[in-house]
């Protein structure tokens, strides 16, 4: 007998319509900026999601498919991440080479 899973229905419309006006303005700044690449925007998303990743990544940095970064590690500018990053751990390079670890006070989160 085949079990069947019961998943709930995600309402994208809706989820849309909660944050359509925020959305509307964040683009509509952006196509009045015409700065697409490394403007203001670009670098506020990034740290937003550094934060809720709990780790940086530097900008020019590659990441091969499939790679992991670990919590509250930092990832140099212009490397090249070949190797999944342990938590904690600084890398940078080309291909990026654990430097040394990121203390505690540099740590994103509490």
């Amino acid at each position: 007998m085949v079990k069947q899973l019961m998943l709930p229905v995600v309402d994208l419309k809706a989820q849309y319509l909660e944050i359509k006006d925020e959305l509307t303005a964040v683009v509509n700044q952006v196509l009045a900026d015409g700065r697409f690449i490394l403007g203001p925007n670009v670098a506020a998303l990034e740290d937003e999601i550094a934060a809720f990743c709990g780790a940086r990544i530097g900008g020019a940095s590659l990441l091969l498919p499939g790679i992991t970064i670990g919590r509250e590690a930092f990832v140099a500018a212009g490397s090249v991440v070949t190797k999944d990053v342990p938590d904690a751990k600084l890398v940078m390079g080309i291909p990026a080479r654990i430097i040394r670890d990121v203390p505690q006070d540099e740590w994103l989160s509490d």
